[in-house]
């Protein structure tokens, strides 16, 4: 019998508070603007109006933060700008590498902060981040096959 990811992926059910709001902001000169949600606990599944506005902060150790334009700062925000999603952890900064939340892991962009979505290797193995915008999108699948046929570990890591 197939074993399917619904298990590892029925954990992010839980629905958060998501605020969504238009900006135009600019990041290492490249214009990002669209809508950004953010959601107490990564569900990402329903959708509030904030005020428009907000702003990209780059630190001098080459991190950034983000700043709503009411001067709240992204803690253990998600955010989604032109369809990419970001996590901003407790401390402000944008994550990279491997971010725990709700239970689920996912992996960011190391250089950009962008969440991992398909197959991606990552030191040397092979892991596969949920795609479907569900709810579930960039989740890592464990223990289990995935859509396209292969197996999973309990870590994640293909099995070969």
């Amino acid at each position: 019998m197939k074993k399917f990811c619904i298990a590892a992926l029925a954990a992010t059910l839980a629905l958060g508070t998501m605020i969504t709001a238009q900006a135009a902001d600019t990041i290492d000169g490249t214009v990002v603007s669209g809508t950004y949600k953010r959601s107490t606990n990564g569900g990402r599944r329903r959708g509030l109006k904030s005020p428009a506005g907000g702003a990209w902060e780059k630190l001098s150790d080459g991190t950034y933060k983000y700043h709503f334009a009411e001067g709240l700062e992204a803690t253990d925000y998600w955010l989604e700008i032109d369809g990419t999603w970001y996590y901003f952890g407790h401390d402000n900064i944008m994550q990279t590498g491997w971010v725990k939340d709700d239970g689920n892991w996912y992996y960011m962009d190391l250089k950009t902060g962008a969440l991992f979505t398909g197959w991606h290797e990552i030191s040397g193995k092979w892991y596969y981040f949920h795609e479907e915008g569900d709810g579930f999108k960039g989740t890592l699948m464990v223990n289990c096959e995935t859509p396209d046929g292969y197996t999973v570990d309990v870590n994640g890591a293909l099995v070969e």
